[in-house]
């Protein structure tokens, strides 16, 4: 990894909305869905935002890399080809002196199976409605 590379949502089946101050991450494939706190939250939107890893690092600290790695594990994010923004704005620099506490994140998957189901495609007239995909090994 470079200075400038930067990090994008891992693929198509990876979706997120933020809900007061907080994400909820989704992938789609295996059904898991993740909660980060607001620190995590912060850092995430800088990354969405085209922001290098190391350049949000270097405000940090060490703090960014237990998150980006799990980021990464997860298959959440993943690094780009394309260069980012290797220096921090004055409003990325806002929002990370809004960090007090270290960024974390839950992970759920007591809903994967109902949200792997896809009930309007997965239609099968012999196997009847919804047909489950196969179960993705862990």
């Amino acid at each position: 990894m470079t200075a400038s590379t930067k990090f994008v949502l891992a693929g198509p089946d990876v979706v997120c909305e933020e809900f007061d101050g907080e994400f909820v991450i989704l992938d789609l494939e295996t059904g898991c869905y993740f909660s980060l706190n607001r620190s995590a939250s912060a850092i995430w939107k800088l990354l969405e935002a085209g922001f290098a890893p190391l350049a949000i690092e270097a405000a940090l600290g060490e703090t960014i890399k237990p998150l980006l790695g799990s980021l990464q594990d997860h298959k959440l994010m993943a690094p780009s080809d394309e260069p980012g923004n290797s220096e921090l704005d004055d409003q990325a620099r806002i929002s990370l002196g809004t960090i007090e506490n270290a960024p974390t994140f839950e992970v759920f998957d007591d809903l994967a199976d109902l949200i792997r189901a896809d009930p309007v495609h997965d239609v099968d007239e012999a196997a009847g409605w919804p047909l489950q995909k196969e179960a993705i090994p862990s």
